[in-house]
């Protein structure tokens, strides 16, 4: 083994947590992390839970989309299906970004975070539009 290898293996496997903490990843409070006390079932789903209910709430404003703008905003179905797809893959290609993000500055679990506060910000208002305009018509 290269004798350098060697010095650094030692130096994280014997010193600070006896092997525990992994190189190059910190927690959230920017120590370096400890596998025993970081991550886990826990967190992973967390992450996965946000994750189902972001593709949710996307799938179902897609699905939902096409009526509005068939119904409501008096689009042709060729141009209301250009607008969803539009938007579809507009979502997608930010996942791209959220990426980027997260391996270069904030981290995986900040970068969901901040994300799904965005999106539950940006979300609520149109749900309750939708609410009032559905009980507005059945009020009539």
């Amino acid at each position: 083994m290269d004798g350098k290898k060697v010095k650094e293996r030692a130096a994280w496997g014997t010193s600070d947590g006896g092997g525990n903490l992994v190189k190059d990843a910190v927690d959230y409070r920017g120590c370096r992390a400890d596998k025993s006390s970081t991550g886990g079932w826990v967190a992973a789903a967390l992450a996965l839970g946000i994750e189902l209910c972001e593709r949710l709430s996307t799938m179902g404003i897609a699905v939902n989309l096409v009526t509005y703008l068939t119904g409501t905003m008096h689009l042709p179905s060729a141009a209301a299906a250009n607008v969803v797809t539009d938007f579809m893959g507009t979502s997608f290609l930010l996942c791209l970004l959220g990426g980027f993000l997260a391996d270069s500055f904030l981290g995986r679990y900040l970068t969901i975070a901040i994300f799904a506060l965005v999106q539950a910000i940006v979300s609520t208002p149109v749900c309750m539009q939708c609410k009032l305009d559905c009980c507005s018509g059945m009020a009539r």
